[in-house]
């Protein structure tokens, strides 16, 4: 089985009412007919990658760090198990910091940042091994582009963020 991750772009009236109970959070992620496609954003299985090259930790860190709360380390949305485990979100106030942070890391600082053998040793999801270096390097990198530009839209627009696996 595969380990996903997505974003979902969403306002805080939704936010609001998923955790009044008011709608699922199921309902508001798996909505296709309701989400523009910008407003997701599956990184696929490079997440746990992306979050240990910004933060060198490999479960949430002590959430400090803003670049912790890029992938991991949002507020539970509720209790509501979505794929694996419940829902994480940002309000659009902790996506503008992030988002600075974000923006600050060049790919070339990125690049810089990422160390395959310590991925290994500490078992980064997806584990690869050395003959994969630099194509899950590139995948890796490839989506944390994406994730840039997803959060700066997010920050313009003034927009939560939802994190989920699935």
């Amino acid at each position: 089985m595969s380990m996903i991750g997505n974003y979902v772009m969403t306002d805080s009236d939704t936010i609001e009412k998923i955790l009044g109970g008011k709608v699922s959070a199921e309902d508001v992620l798996y909505d296709e007919d309701d989400s523009e496609p910008e407003d997701f954003l599956d990184i696929d299985k490079s997440w746990h990658a992306i979050h240990f090259t910004l933060t060198g930790d490999i479960d949430e860190g002590d959430g400090k760090n803003p670049l912790a709360k890029v992938v991991m380390n949002g507020q539970l949305l509720g209790d509501e198990d979505v794929g694996y485990g419940p829902p994480m979100y940002l309000s659009a106030l902790e996506v503008k910091e992030v988002n600075v942070a974000l923006q600050a890391i060049s790919d070339s600082d990125f690049t810089a940042k990422f160390d395959l053998k310590a991925m290994q040793k500490n078992e980064i999801y997806p584990v690869m091994d050395d003959e994969n270096a630099e194509w899950f390097l590139e995948y890796c990198l490839n989506n944390f582009v994406l994730v840039k530009e997803f959060f700066e839209k997010a920050a313009s627009d003034e927009k939560c963020i939802i994190f989920f696996l699935n």
